[in-house]
């Protein structure tokens, strides 16, 4: 994940994972 999106290196895993939970 970008750093812009100001996410945590967990949810940088969770966003190249397939989202179907989301």
């Amino acid at each position: 994940a970008r750093k812009a999106l100001n996410l945590s290196q967990a949810d940088e895993i969770t966003i190249m994972l397939p989202t179907s939970s989301k």
